[in-house]
């Protein structure tokens, strides 16, 4: 996600940084396909879907 994000205009991501973003710089940076299918991502916030991540079993 944030490969993208350090990959769009620098004077967006300066705005951004200023809390002076445009509407159009909100657009721009929600617009584009999503790391993970929503419905994945929608499923693993309300607990109903598999974790988007393996964790790590912790020997101990």
């Amino acid at each position: 996600m944030f490969e993208r994000f350090y990959r769009l205009d620098e004077t967006l991501i300066e705005r951004f940084y200023a809390g002076k973003s445009r509407f159009s710089d909100k657009a721009r940076v929600l617009i584009g396909k999503p790391p993970v299918p929503v419905t994945k991502a929608i499923g693993a916030l309300t607990g109903k879907g598999a974790p988007l991540v393996a964790q790590k079993e912790t020997i101990g």
